[in-house]
């Protein structure tokens, strides 16, 4: 996509808006938080809801649906669980509310589908000598490098290999 400027970036929202976002292709984030935070209104001050993301300077308002989505892409209804996990962020065009139409964000409910280097988790696994060092090994790695299918097989096969 071309480097193009928003109508919306004359705006200055305190909030990520869909201006922040490509309209034609998720972004995937990461959630560094989930909090309520103060926000300027035109009714004055309000504690809102929001996803406070890695590597945006604002956040963003995180309504019903896009907990929900949250939770359901997540596998968990708890939000410390969501902490360092990626979402996929969309624009959602033509919402009626609030008497008018508006493109509003929104999170899918499903994870995102990221291609992840496995090379050096495989190359540490098939180094290790005993059916322990691959436990340690494995252990050693995140939630999702240990959930992983090809991680799961590996460890099942050089297991089998090392009891031998």
């Amino acid at each position: 996509m071309e480097n193009k400027t928003h109508y919306k970036d004359f705006f200055k929202s305190n909030v990520l808006t869909d201006g922040d976002f490509n309209y034609d292709q998720d972004t995937v984030a990461t959630i560094v938080q989930v909090a309520d935070v103060e926000l300027d209104t035109r009714d004055g001050k309000q504690m809102t809801t929001c996803l406070i993301l890695d590597g945006y300077g604002k956040p963003m308002k995180a309504p019903n649906v896009v907990l929900k989505n949250c939770k359901t892409a997540l596998k968990s209804p708890y939000i410390e669980d969501w902490v360092g996990k990626q979402v996929s962020i969309y624009v959602e065009k033509g919402l009626k509310a609030f008497g008018g139409v508006h493109d509003v964000l929104r999170v899918r409910p499903y994870a995102p589908r990221v291609q992840v280097d496995l090379t050096q988790y495989t190359n540490q696994l098939n180094a290790c000598q005993t059916v322990d060092d691959l436990y340690k090994t494995h252990a050693s790695f995140s939630k999702a490098i240990q959930d992983n299918p090809q991680i799961l097989g590996l460890c099942h096969q050089l297991k089998e290999k090392l009891e031998k």
